[in-house]
């Protein structure tokens, strides 16, 4: 039997040949999601309505650049990042009805991060190596924001119609010179998420980030309301660069855009521009630059808006913060309609000549509304327990509440005197008052030693009288 060599080899080169071939047509690579991108900038805090960031703005030389890089991924691989509902101290949907919300349907998929965590993780995905997802680079952005004002960038696109919305503002307060980014970082917040490197610049700002998006969906038009995720007081320093990522589910294998924020170095905010940048906010304004505060500007721009209508939960939480406002602040957050109407009617004229003024006008009004309503009918439990936490056992009573508030005139002698009438709650014959008042009064650090709010009455008494003849005693 006689093998044929030259025939044999023929069909083994064509086989090796067909093989070759084969590996060599490579598939092409998927087509990343088309992302429209817009930037725009405004006064105040995204809380606030705000107002379009002309005229009587930008006075400031002192801006911080931001750069956005926004890639598309295959997986997402967040180590290291934590949920966004996580670090968020409030979410809100007001667009479906939710003005404050224990915990987002869409913020609860996403993920944020900071510093090294941010940085890794995006060094991975746009680097190439083997452990990194497969990335594709959709654009870039940049911004610039001084104290007081706010930076939108908007990266969106048209199938499935979404978009991603990342608003930066600059509080007003600038940190103390010299302050590294590890102390903005950790007040009041620790999440290890954002926490910066562990070789720390000096900050030059703190910023509040509020995110804002829909739920991811495959149709072509996503009709969900979006939420927005606020993340507070977070350093705004060279070496500490901030990643979100956020599911996406459109054409093709990408289920994730990230973007990844990052602060340019002080010497890009040159002379020329710092004019580009203040020319670009000018155009088209008749008014010249302010010279006030800007804290007064966006003071002045939140009580505005309360007088245009509409729902004003966001410009009195906003100047609640800003303000220090803590009593309206938290009643605010969960009054219904009726009574935060009344609340604006009440403020919406206040004068914006300080913080104080403004905080004070909002807290009194808070008490006064609440006292008014409770005076008529039950009040909700959840204004029942606001009340509990900032006046004790004064709060169950409209009148004597209403009565101490008309009677001063700040802050300061509304707790000097919260502080004697629960004193004098001590003393009441109803046990449950009695508690009430010493559980509020042990929160305030002025609760009598040795006094047991159950025990024999001559015990009561003589720890009442030895608080009273204390050295510094208030009551």
């Amino acid at each position: 039997m006689v093998i044929d060599m030259t025939r044999l080899d023929a069909k083994r080169w064509a086989w090796l040949l067909m093989a070759a071939s084969g590996c060599a047509t490579q598939k092409p690579a998927p087509a990343p999601p088309v992302l429209t991108l817009q930037t725009s900038r405004s006064i105040g805090s995204p809380l606030a309505t705000a107002a379009p960031a002309t005229g009587e703005a930008i006075a400031s030389d002192d801006l911080i650049g931001l750069e956005i890089k926004w890639v598309a991924v295959q997986r997402s691989g967040e180590d290291g990042l934590t949920p966004l509902d996580a670090v968020a101290t409030l979410t809100s949907a007001p667009l479906g009805g939710g003005a404050v919300m224990p915990n987002g349907e869409a913020t609860r998929s996403a993920k944020f991060g900071g510093g090294i965590a941010a940085r890794d993780w995006f060094d991975r995905a746009s680097g190439g190596s083997r452990a990194s997802a497969a990335a594709a680079e959709l654009g870039h952005q940049t911004g610039w924001i001084a104290p007081g004002t706010t930076v939108r960038f908007v990266g969106q696109t048209p199938a499935p119609q979404r978009a991603v919305s990342i608003s930066v503002y600059r509080l007003p307060t600038p940190l103390t010179k010299g302050t590294p980014a590890t102390a903005a970082a950790t007040e009041p917040s620790t999440e290890p998420s954002t926490a910066p490197s562990t070789a720390p610049t000096a900050a030059a700002g703190v910023a509040t980030f509020a995110i804002s998006f829909a739920a991811a969906s495959t149709q072509s038009t996503d009709s969900s309301a979006p939420e927005t995720a606020y993340v507070e007081r977070q350093p705004l320093a060279e070496n500490t660069p901030y990643l979100l990522v956020v599911p996406w589910r459109g054409a093709g294998p990408w289920t994730a855009i990230a973007a990844y924020i990052s602060v340019l170095p002080a010497s890009t905010a040159d002379p020329e521009t710092i004019a580009t940048w203040r020319s670009a906010n000018m155009a088209g304004s008749a008014t010249a630059p302010s010279t006030q505060p800007v804290e007064q500007i966006n003071l002045r721009r939140a009580l505005d808006a309360l007088a245009t209508g509409g729902d004003p939960r966001a410009a009195l939480i906003y100047l609640a913060a800003a303000t220090n406002a803590r009593i309206a602040g938290d009643v605010a957050l969960v009054a219904d309609a009726s009574l935060l109407g009344k609340m604006r009617d009440a403020v919406k004229d206040t004068p914006a000549t300080s913080p104080e003024t403004v905080g004070w006008a909002l807290d009194r009004t808070a008490l006064l509304t609440l006292a008014d309503a409770g005076g008529k009918a039950p009040l909700p439990p959840e204004m029942v327990a606001a009340l509990a936490v900032y006046t004790g056992e004064v709060g169950r009573h409209p009148d004597t509440l209403a009565e101490i508030t008309n009677a001063v005139g700040n802050a300061a002698d509304l707790q000097a005197r919260l502080i004697g009438e629960n004193f004098i709650a001590l003393e009441d014959n109803a046990a449950s008052a009695r508690v009430r008042a010493f559980d509020w009064l042990k929160t305030q650090g002025k609760a009598p030693a040795d006094y047991d709010p159950l025990g024999p009455v001559r015990a009561r008494r003589a720890a009442i009288n030895k608080a009273i003849a204390a050295p510094g005693a208030t009551p």
